[in-house]
């Protein structure tokens, strides 16, 4: 509401000359400075609530986003120890198996050892019979017969002196090349033990293929395959 010319003069005398209404008027600016003031509080603190609304929404749902990785965590732990404790399993079931491979080659290698001698002992007899026919009918006279002896620190199957001939036999299951060598080389041995007696090599086995049997034919070796 706008005053007039002679309402605005009245108003202003009164200010100047009235001391309480001067003071009424003053208050009154005040409070209404003050009541603008608390509107504008007002205002922005309605706007921080939006806000705060807002910032609060977005906490709850990384909240929640957090509980659903917190759980998936929980659940993926639980795969881990499961497969942790499977692996363990399976380790300890490896070592189990271990074990029993090492105590089964224990077993073979002692196998191989009691037939291995087995085959040598029966061999050597087989062979012995052949040889004391073929000794008998030469109308040598033997002299010496010796299962597992030793020459110059070789070991030997079987040793049969006569008077004329030295038989050095090498028993084998599966004889090899290396075999055959050292059967060579034993007998180069027994010729320098007997001088002027024959030396005969003798390769018996169960298992003696075709090529180690030419091989030890033309390295004039006799050849006992039962």
């Amino acid at each position: 509401m706008s005053l007039s010319v002679e309402e605005k003069g009245r108003f202003l005398r009164a200010l100047e000359e009235d001391e309480e209404f001067r003071l009424a008027v003053a208050g009154l600016i005040g409070l209404r400075e003050i009541l603008e003031g608390l509107r504008l509080l007002h205002r922005k603190s309605l706007e921080h609530d939006k806000r705060f609304e807002a910032l609060e929404r977005k906490l709850f749902e990384h909240d929640k986003r957090f509980e659903a990785i917190e759980q998936k965590l929980l659940e993926h732990d639980d795969k881990f120890q499961a497969v942790l404790k499977e692996m363990r399993r399976l380790w300890e079931e490896v070592e189990r198996v271990w074990r029993e491979l090492k105590e089964m080659n224990r077993r073979l290698s002692s196998l191989e050892l009691t037939m291995g001698a087995l085959a040598e002992s029966s061999y050597s007899r087989l062979i012995w019979e052949e040889l004391r026919e073929e000794i008998e009918d030469r109308g040598e006279r033997l002299l010496q017969r010796r299962r597992s002896a030793r020459l110059n620190g070789e070991d030997i199957d079987l040793l049969v002196v006569t008077d004329k001939t030295v038989y050095i036999v090498e028993v084998k299951v599966k004889p090899r090349h290396s075999d055959v060598a050292a059967l060579l080389a034993k007998a180069e041995l027994a010729a320098g033990r007997y001088p002027g007696k024959r030396v005969v090599s003798v390769l018996s086995g169960a298992l003696i293929g075709a090529e180690i049997e030419n091989y030890a034919l033309q390295k004039g070796v006799k050849i006992y395959n039962y």
